[in-house]
Parts: structure tokens; C-alpha cells; sequence
């Protein structure tokens, strides 16, 4: 019986997870030059005006990045990074 609990117990709080991860989503890129050269390092900055929400990051060695686990909306991705003494400033709709 208590094999029958626990069973129980963790099939609910998997299906609890798989309930809680559809109300999110996840933004992958990759920011580059005009070229189409990577830029590693590039501060990428994430937001939502409407909900207040805002999530910086960094790409890595091969100017990728990922957002994981923002609510599901409209973004606005702007990146920004140094580049041969310029500044490069994009911003994206997602």
C-alpha cells in the first residue's frame, strides 16, 4: 500500500511540473556582425514593458545565447557589445 502512495504521490507532482512548464518558454540566439561574424561577450538584454520584466545575460565563446523559463509574451532582445572601438546596438522582436 504504501508503494501505491508513493507512486501516486510522484506521478502527481510530475504532472504538476509538466502543467507549470507550459507557461513558459525559452529564447535561444546567436548575435552577430553585419559580416555574420559571432560576437562572444555581447551584453543581451530581454524585456517585457508590459510586464515589467527584464533579463540580461552575456553570449558565450560563440555569441550564443539562451533565455530559459520566461513567460510566454512578446519580447523586445536588444544587444550591445564592443566592437572595433564601435558600439553595436540591435533590437530584435521575439
Amino acid at each position: 500500500m504504501r508503494k501505491v502512495v508513493n507512486f501516486i504521490f510522484i506521478a502527481l507532482f510530475c504532472a504538476c511540473l509538466t502543467v507549470w512548464a507550459q507557461d513558459t518558454a525559452q529564447i535561444v540566439g546567436t548575435v552577430t556582425d553585419a559580416s555574420g561574424a559571432v560576437i562572444p561577450g555581447a551584453k543581451v538584454t530581454v524585456t517585457d514593458p508590459q510586464r515589467g520584466y527584464t533579463r540580461e545575460l552575456t553570449t558565450n565563446s560563440a555569441g550564443a545565447y539562451v533565455v530559459s523559463a520566461v513567460p510566454i509574451g512578446t519580447y523586445n532582445v536588444t544587444a550591445e557589445a564592443k566592437v572595433a572601438e564601435a558600439f553595436f546596438d540591435a533590437a530584435l522582436q521575439a
